[in-house]
């Protein structure tokens, strides 16, 4: 009786041993070396949670039970075209694809596949990358109007994005111990996690070192968060040094897609700055807007960098480079280069 697989083929790991392990058990051993390297800081918390809610919201319904050694690229194929014809953008679709890759590796490296079949795709099965507009730098009567049209509730927040140049989740996670009024000095300390059903949102450690920095409170702004604390004070008592400074009625923080939805969306679709012809105002705008004021009055690479919280000032420079050039005018460029070699005809 001849054998099923041929012993040198699986010694040489051309064919893996039979195994009835599912993608899920395999995903939960991904999920659990991943959050070891998070522990150890050599990884962030952050994309573990990214990495989680992609596998167990549109990976795990589907291929969970499934024994992992019969899964087909024609199987991963159709679950990313179901992504996709569900409307799943590009880039969320390339979310879940870094995971359901890296689960596979996993499965190859213990010898529970022989082969990771995400590598059997054709470049059309997965999704191409759209070309990214460039950031948007509103003026100073853009970001008056922005915030003039905006609702109450949300002016705070959106002044504290364009004024401070701090992310998102960054402003999230904002307690008001981190807001220092009498040094007027606003301490980044934090960001609030992505929550999921099983793990709300809170706040965590900082993706990097270098997000950890102190940001000056702007003149326009403080006013704006001032008068913040006092609506908050007079809808509840004197808010304690951990709360958040956006948050609901009851306390917890503001949800990222509502803020977006309900107070930057709304603010620039009645200041007119949503027009059909120019991309769709983000958050990173404000973020953008800031550097690009913050560099045209003059404040130098090492400055910029720390204020928006780069690990190193040539990232800054690589990204605002336009900037920097604009700020310092072909004048002073002209006048450089005659400096160095000379008026005189050579």
């Amino acid at each position: 009786m001849c054998d099923l697989l041929p012993s040198g083929a699986v010694r040489r790991g051309e064919i893996a041993p039979p195994s009835k392990i599912t993608f899920a058990e395999v995903a939960v051993e991904f999920l659990d070396s991943f959050e070891g390297l998070v522990a150890a800081g050599e990884r962030a918390e952050r994309t573990l949670e990214r990495y989680r809610s992609a596998l167990d919201l549109h990976v795990i319904p589907v291929l969970g039970e499934r024994h992992i050694q019969r899964i087909t690229a024609d199987q991963l194929a159709m679950l990313i075209g179901s992504r996709r014809t569900s409307g799943l953008a590009s880039w969320s679709i390339r979310g879940i694809i870094t995971p359901l890759g890296r689960v596979f590796d996993l499965a190859a490296r213990r010898g529970y596949l022989a082969e990771n079949p995400m590598l059997r795709l054709h470049r059309d099965e997965l999704p191409r990358g759209r070309a990214q507009s460039e950031p948007r730098t509103l003026t100073a009567g853009e970001v008056r109007r922005l915030l003039e049209r905006c609702p109450s509730r949300y002016r705070p927040l959106l002044a504290l994005a364009v004024f401070s140049g701090m992310r998102i989740q960054e402003i999230l996670g904002l307690t008001w111990g981190d807001i220092d009024f009498r040094e007027r000095v606003i301490r980044v300390r934090a960001q609030l996690s992505r929550g999921t059903k099983a793990s709300p949102p809170r706040r965590v450690d900082l993706k990097t070192k270098a997000g950890r920095r102190d940001i000056a409170l702007a003149g326009q702004l403080e006013p704006h968060l001032r008068d913040h604390l006092r609506a908050t004070e007079r809808s509840s008592r004197l808010p304690r040094p951990d709360a958040y400074v956006f948050a609901t009625a009851t306390g917890t923080p503001l949800n990222r897609n509502n803020v977006a939805k309900r107070g930057l969306d709304r603010a620039a679709e009645a200041a007119g700055l949503n027009s059909d012809d120019l991309p769709k105002l983000g958050f990173h705008d404000l973020r953008h807007t800031f550097a690009s004021h913050l560099i045209r009055a003059g404040v130098d690479p090492v400055r910029a960098s720390r204020q928006l919280g780069h690990a190193r000032p040539s990232i800054t420079l690589d990204i605002y480079a336009h900037e920097f050039e604009h700020a310092r005018g072909l004048d002073d460029v002209r006048d450089s280069i005659d400096a160095a070699f000379g008026a005189s005809r050579i």
